[in-house]
């Protein structure tokens, strides 16, 4: 393919195409990687003299042959030095480790953000049957002096609103965005952008419109896609929560005197990759920036991922570094992302908005023409108003009230043309929202009013219609539908009127203040991985790029990270910038506040999923105390951590009394209990049983000003059924007899012993064991007597293979037909052996290492391939041919949380024996 040759930028990531590979590159790029250069490269070495690890790198490569493309280079010697590249083959991957100084080679796959919840389609969200308030948001005002009370929803949620009110708006602080790009023409970022007074005072492109790497000083991205998939606005979305300014609307951001640099790493498709975020993250801190925000993650989630290590560096380099936690929610627990696993980095999951965004419209009706029209003013939910000057009448979709079926089915002839209607249609059961969208549309519709249902959420069905569709739609209650169905149903006349729209702000009563579901789970494969705490995230009103429509309201992590990195610009601007980054992710987790699991229930939400509970960045700021450390980690049963110390210090001007205290919160189950490695799907369900006991040594101290204390905490894990594979969880409270000087401590455990868990997916479907050695035509193995050549894809064999849990390293190898080894599990045979460590295995057996894969996740149901062929690439990069002979395959996997240098950490398989004959 035609290559193109991208500029340089001045920095220690570089991303470059040569004149030589440039000839080389002919077939299409398949497979993106980023590969790792041992730590000890960098040392002694300035980044101009790092060119020449990766100057060697590169001649490498091209003296064997190998065609691939460059993207970045990660040269900052304080950071892990690195190289990504696009190869035409994945087959050339065993070859890179040939060069020397080659420690690790992640195979990385683009894709969107994983922290966006598109459109509010999976969250469950409600709202009361009326409006209970109409609520004003802030007036319009300079930036330079705000002047009003705060009394903006999500800011009353997390405390901001306080420190707005005594005149703190994050002033001078930097704050970079790696998003998609940030629109600064919107009049909420003073439609500017580099110079003095602008919100978005600079930033960074590394992608096109057109889905290319390409650099550039602007960030802005200009795209024509406004569908309802549409994700190329989510990096203004997220600049607003930080600091709009906005008069139109009347709300602001977090800190709307913080300096906003935004880093484009997605293009107008939203897809992205780690070392696009990893080369903007090392540009974002080298630009000096305070607190780097990024609402993007990606799959493999280990510290080890080559992202994750960057963020790691950044950090304890004293920048702070503020990610989503994601928003895969419904895979259940055990599924994390990166880089949000980062060492000292703090991810933040999401609360549901308690306000619900909305105008007023008027309901008329009259028995007849000449008679009495009743008029009555009522609420929709909507992003914008719908605009319409005259007044139409009803169209009701469905006789039948709550009809499961309304609208899932194209309407009959007979129905009229619906431009001369609202239309009324309810939430149906047998079909989605933009169904019933698709089939109104096809009769005309360009009104429409949605009426949900008494079992489920409220959405706001303008989001299900594309931009530039002809069509505005709005939400109502229930109770409003059912109404006016009745009334048109008993014969009177209705029509609606539009236009005299106020904005309301109704209250969010069934789901605001509770965790969205779509909120990412932990823990890690090394029970850890909890996030920091939680912003308000769901249902959030904020900018959107201007030719799209200006304004969006959207749900999931990407939006509580933002304000996350609000209120730790906020906090810096008060109290300067003297803390770690550790010691503000102590300070905004132990002040958060414990997220309730229901409405109806005193039950805390699982820690695996709140973190500390949603922000207080008053309280943060105000704070009397500090906590060491801020999160406890009791780990497996097998690595169980029960006895802790905290060290308590008050830095207050008074002496502090603290009784200590156990706020335990519901146990989630990860599997269903049947014993097959069934994991639940999300929204997990919190019970009140196999929780922790906890004891305290000393319960209560009395601690002076500027003095610090000890306290033992120990722990006993429940006695949880392993098949359940619990996760338990709760908070240690620090109970002050000082208002401000109380702080609570998550701690979570894992209630099984990880090295008894089964590592490998043997599950039966369609009669075949997921894990299996299968031939050219795709069949398993059934005897040991076939002979295969192995040549090209047709005389390939293939080991289908699959996981129960994560791992880091999985094995693959071809060893003597007549081994010893004794596996865990052998092909032909069922069982499990436990004893997988009575016969190790002896080095003579192998007759070749052919891959080895890393940093794996768990497998979610979906098997893994490996093939073997006629050739293989060893440890040193050097091609090798199989030899005739008589062979299996032997699969090793290393099990969570266990030492890879020894043979009893991996679980094992072993297949059929097979001839092997050119």
């Amino acid at each position: 393919m035609r290559l193109q040759t991208f500029g340089l930028w001045a920095a220690s990531v570089v991303l470059l195409l040569t004149s030589a590979q440039a000839a080389a590159n002919r077939r299409k790029i398949e497979t993106v990687v980023i590969v790792s250069f041992r730590s000890d490269q960098g040392k002694g070495q300035s980044a101009q003299n790092d060119e020449t690890l990766h100057n060697g790198f590169e001649k490498y490569l091209n003296g064997r042959n190998i065609t691939y493309k460059p993207r970045f280079r990660f040269k900052d010697v304080r950071m892990p030095l690195g190289s990504s590249l696009a190869l035409s083959s994945e087959n050339d991957v065993p070859k890179l480790y040939g060069y020397a100084a080659v420690e690790q080679v992640e195979i990385i796959q683009g894709g969107p953000s994983s922290a966006f919840e598109k459109r509010v389609r999976k969250q469950s969200t409600s709202s009361s049957s009326a409006p209970s308030a109409h609520r004003a948001h802030f007036p319009p005002r300079a930036v330079s002096a705000p002047a009003q009370t705060d009394t903006y929803g999500p800011h009353v949620m997390v405390g901001a609103d306080k420190l707005h009110n005594e005149g703190s708006f994050g002033a001078g602080i930097k704050v970079g965005v790696i998003d998609t790009g940030i629109d600064y023409t919107h009049p909420a970022f003073g439609n500017c952008y580099g110079k003095p007074g602008c919100t978005v005072v600079g930033g960074y492109s590394f992608v096109s419109d057109n889905n290319t790497i390409a650099l550039s000083t602007d960030p802005r991205p200009d795209c024509d896609d406004y569908g309802i998939e549409s994700s190329w606005g989510h990096g203004t979305h997220v600049a607003g929560v930080i600091g709009a300014h906005d008069n139109v609307r009347n709300f602001t951001g977090m800190a709307p005197q913080a300096l906003i640099s935004a880093y484009r790493i997605a293009s107008c498709t939203g897809i992205s990759a780690p070392d696009i975020a990893a080369a903007a993250i090392v540009k974002a801190y080298q630009d000096g920036m305070d607190i780097i925000s990024m609402s993007f993650s990606f799959a493999s989630g280990w510290q080890q991922a080559f992202v994750a290590r960057i963020v790691s560096s950044v950090v304890s380099l004293g920048t702070p570094v503020v990610l989503s936690m994601g928003n895969s929610g419904e895979t259940g627990m055990f599924d994390p992302t990166s880089p949000t696993l980062a060492k000292g980095a703090y991810s933040v999951a999401s609360v549901q908005n308690k306000d619900l965004y909305g105008y007023t419209f008027a309901i008329k009706s009259s028995k007849s023409s000449d008679s009495k029209v009743n008029t009555t003013v009522s609420s929709y939910l909507s992003t914008n108003p719908i605009k319409m000057t005259s007044s139409l009448p009803v169209y009701v979709s469905s006789k039948k009230v709550n009809n499961p079926n309304d609208g899932c089915d194209e309407y009959p002839d007979s129905t009229p043309n619906l431009a001369k209607y609202v239309t009324l249609i309810g939430a149906a059961k047998n079909c989605r929202l933009n169904t019933q969208i698709f089939n109104l549309q096809a009769k005309g519709a360009k009104y429409v009013l949605y009426y949900s249902d008494t079992s489920s959420e409220l959405v706001y069905a303008d989001q299900f219609v594309e931009r530039g569709d002809d069509m505005q739609a709005g939400t109502i209650s229930n109770a409003d539908g059912v109404r006016i169905a009745k009334l048109a149903a008993a014969g009177n006349k209705v029509t609606f009127d539009f236009s005299a729209p106020k904005s309301v702000v109704l209250q969010n009563t069934v789901t605001g203040g509770l965790m969205g579901t779509y909120s990412q789970y932990s823990p890690s494969w090394t029970a850890g991985g909890l996030p920091g705490a939680a912003g308000v995230g769901g249902l959030v009103l904020s900018t959107w790029p201007v030719k799209a429509g200006s304004y969006e309201i959207l749900s999931g992590t990407s939006f509580s990270t933002p304000m996350v990195a609000g209120a730790m610009a906020l906090y810096r601007s008060i109290k300067g910038k003297s803390e770690t980054p550790e010691q503000l992710n102590a300070i905004f987790t132990t002040t958060a506040k414990p997220v309730p699991y229901s409405k109806n229930s005193t039950l805390l939400n699982t820690v695996a999923q709140t973190g500390g509970g949603l922000i207080d960045v008053y309280r943060a700021v105000k704070s009397t105390t500090r906590v060491w450390p801020y999160q406890l980690l009791l780990n497996d049963t097998h690595n169980f951590n029960g006895s802790q110390k905290l060290t308590i210090s008050n830095i207050g001007t008074q002496s502090q009394t603290f009784t200590l205290g156990h706020l335990p919160a519901g146990t989630a189950y990860s599997q269903d209990g049947s014993g097959k490695d069934i994991y639940l799907e999300g929204p997990i369900a919190n019970v009140a049983q196999d929780q922790a006991g906890v004891r305290f040594s000393p319960a209560s101290v009395t601690i002076a000003p500027g003095r610090s204390q000890d306290v033992q905490v120990v722990f006993t894990a429940p006695n949880a059924d392993p098949k359940k594979l619990a996760v338990y969880s709760g908070y240690v409270q620090l109970k002050s007899n000082q208002d401000l000087g109380t702080l609570t401590v998550p701690y979570m455990g894992v209630a099984v012993d990880f090295s008894t868990i089964k590592t490998i997916n043997m599950t039966v479907a369609d009669g075949q064991r997921q894990t299996r050695l299968v031939d050219p035509s795709g069949k398993a193995l059934t005897s040991d007597n076939n002979t295969y050549n192995l040549k090209g894809f047709e005389g390939q064999l293939q080991l289908v293979w699959g996981l129960n849990v994560g791992s880091q390293q999985a094995v693959f190898s071809l060893v003597k037909a007549n081994t010893s080894f004794v596996p865990t599990y052998r092909q032909g045979q069922s069982g499990r052996n436990i004893k997988y460590c009575s016969t190790p295995l002896s080095p003579s057996d192998v007759v070749a290492t052919l891959s080895k894969q890393i940093l794996l996740d768990r497998g979610q149901g979906d098997p893994f391939y490996q093939y073997i062929g006629s050739q293989y690439t060893d440890a040193q990069g050097v091609d090798r041919t199989v030899p005739d002979g008589y062979f299996r395959v032997l699969l090793q996997v290393l099990r969570p949380m266990s030492d890879p240098a020894k043979a009893c950490s991996y679980e094992s398989y072993l297949s059929r024996a097979f001839h092997v004959k050119k």
